[in-house]
């Protein structure tokens, strides 16, 4: 998950870098507006327009790479930003690659409410597989009995299975796994807006990045991550 989390995250960072120009972004805001965007985009699409999640995913490819000749070409400080950030981000996906390594399969799928976990996980499937008129037209399968049980849901806090159907297209990866990429996405996005908040206050980098790990680290903020409360920790950022 190392690799695959510092990818992502890097890639939130370039679409933000693309649209700092007309919002006036700070380095650590990059990532959580261009998760934002990717968020109404998502729902836009896949409701509004009922365009499946795989051709929405294609298209994102197309923008983060078209982001990152913008960034190559616009940003001449770009590479001293990804240093900065990977400063920032190292510790807490080094700490998040041990747990998945040392513990396993029984941390990453059975840790935590299983049940909204697997909901969540469920959802993103369904997405996945499914456009949103296919949903609300969904035939009885008995051996996709997930699908009857989660359709209910999907009109809930739905951004969340959005981004997990979304992250499904890498295909060498499962989504259980995925899931817990998801959450540390999450967590590398909540330490950008703890570092973006705490910045006002205290002008000190290095204070400022302990104050936000202190955060990141707390019992508030590990409570809902290991829980599964996959909604509220993708809220956190904003």
């Amino acid at each position: 998950i190392f690799f695959l989390s510092i990818v992502i995250f890097l890639s939130l960072y370039f679409i933000g870098n693309a649209s700092s120009k007309y919002f006036n972004l700070s380095l650590v805001e990059k990532p959580i507006f261009a998760t934002g965007l990717i968020i109404i985009y998502l729902n836009y699409f896949y409701f509004l327009f009922d365009i499946s999640i795989s051709y929405l995913f294609y298209f994102l490819c197309m923008i983060i790479a078209f982001s990152i000749i913008y960034t190559f070409i616009t940003n001449k400080n770009f590479f001293i930003q990804l240093k900065k950030l990977s400063f920032y981000i190292f510790i807490i996906i080094i700490l998040f690659q041990i747990l998945f390594s040392v513990y396993g399969e029984q941390h990453y799928v059975f840790r935590g409410n299983q049940q909204d976990a697997f909901t969540y996980l469920s959802t993103g499937l369904l997405f996945f597989k499914n456009t949103y008129s296919e949903i609300l037209n969904l035939p009885i399968d008995s051996q996709q009995f997930y699908e009857q049980h989660v359709s209910a849901f999907t009109n809930y806090r739905p951004s969340v299975g959005l981004l997990l159907a979304t992250l499904n297209n890498i295909k060498f990866v499962d989504i259980f796994v995925l899931g817990f990429v998801f959450k540390v996405i999450c967590t590398l996005l909540t330490l950008m807006s703890c570092l973006s908040l705490f910045g006002i206050f205290e002008k000190r980098e290095n204070y400022n990045l302990i104050l936000s790990y202190c955060f990141i680290l707390s019992l508030f903020y590990f409570y809902n991550f290991e829980i599964d409360a996959f909604s509220l920790i993708l809220s956190l950022p904003f």
